[in-house]
């Protein structure tokens, strides 16, 4: 290669590099797929799809962000102009990621909290999440630009050395006198800062990689500690086997609460709470909802 001219560093990427990604991205679609497939609940199927879409997209940007690392270290070999696409490659993939953090999933989750009731209409539910998520979206882009013009400057820092030189007599050669230098050499050196403005995408993806590293630090510290009392917990309160007489005392119960809930919701159908705006109304829906969540519970351990 001759480094003086760009243009003889190029080459083309190997097919089999080519040949691999796609594989690579059609085994994660295929896996995330049979993930969604395997773990959905029997009564989602051939139906919700949108949120099922929501799903399989965050699945595939999280494990594409990881493919690109090894992909752009075989790409950087392909010269200077394959680098500059890469580059361009990384801020889409992470824009991606960003958009779909704060447009899609936050839609999708206003979207079907405003769902109070089977009859309710699709327009009035998607009008009800367009409006919060306007609200996300003018926050969230405030935050930002406010972060960016105040916070947007990357400082990188450096050490600069003088020194001084005197000639050793009758030699020619050349010592430094100065009291600090590194390298066996005697200067004196200071550390300075370079400030750098950052671009709007390059900032948005350091911000977005902190927010993500920090997230992930913390749940998953809370996590590794919990999972194992939560595993110790659900040994202790596994289901046993009830004696008979238990057995039908506990049986009754359900009965007698289930007559409850049944009365309740028939009364709440009857007043339209489920259908009313009003905090005191929703709060004593939502109150149902969770007593019958329980119930359902119980009825499986009974």
């Amino acid at each position: 290669r001759v480094h003086g001219d760009s243009r003889s560093e190029e080459c083309m990427i190997s097919p089999v590099l080519i040949i691999c990604a796609s594989i690579a991205v059609l085994a994660i679609l295929v896996a995330n797929v049979y993930v969604l497939v395997y773990f959905q609940h029997e009564d989602d199927k051939n139906q919700a799809w949108f949120p099922k879409i929501v799903v399989l997209l965050g699945l595939f940007l999280a494990e594409i962000s990881v493919m690109m690392l090894p992909f752009d270290v075989a790409i950087s070999e392909s010269g200077q102009i394959h680098r500059d696409n890469m580059e361009i490659l990384w801020q889409v993939i992470y824009m991606t990621i960003v958009g779909v953090l704060v447009l899609v999933i936050p839609f999708a989750l206003f979207y079907y909290e405003s769902e109070t009731a089977e009859d309710n209409k699709k327009s009035a539910q998607c009008v009800q999440a367009l409006q919060i998520e306007a609200c996300t979206i003018v926050v969230v882009l405030l935050t930002l630009l406010l972060m960016f013009f105040l916070l947007g400057e990357a400082l990188i820092p450096y050490w600069s050395y003088t020194t001084t030189f005197e000639a050793k007599p009758g030699t020619g050669d050349y010592t430094a006198i100065s009291p600090h230098c590194p390298s066996g050499f005697q200067c004196s050196g200071k550390q300075h800062n370079i400030e750098i403005r950052t671009t709007f995408p390059v900032y948005t993806m350091g911000l977005a990689s902190f927010l993500g590293w920090f997230f992930f630090v913390l749940f998953a510290g809370v996590g590794l500690a919990a999972l194992p009392i939560d595993l110790f917990n659900e040994f202790r309160f596994r289901p046993r086997k009830l004696p008979l007489d238990e057995f039908v005392r506990k049986r009754t119960e359900l009965n007698k609460r289930s007559s409850e809930l049944k009365t309740a919701g028939e009364k709440i159908l009857q007043d339209k709470v489920h259908q009313s705006k009003k905090k005191k109304h929703k709060k004593v829906f939502n109150k149902f909802k969770k007593a019958v969540y329980f119930l359902e519970g119980l009825g499986e351990v009974g």
